[in-house]
């Protein structure tokens, strides 16, 4: 389980293992309506070190 800012995410231990380097993020999307959507992104954390 992850925890920030009053969210909880739950992943299978396999996938918190891939994972536990990354970050989750959110970003505001205007689609071609018009309407604001949430797109998920999966990035690698600021002070992740290289792996070797």
């Amino acid at each position: 389980m992850l925890t920030g800012e009053g969210l909880n995410v739950f992943l299978e231990p396999m996938a918190a293992e891939v994972l536990d380097d990354k970050v989750l993020d959110v970003q505001p999307f205007t689609n071609e309506q018009g309407e604001e959507e949430l797109r998920f992104a999966i990035g690698p954390q600021a002070d992740a070190a290289p792996q070797a």
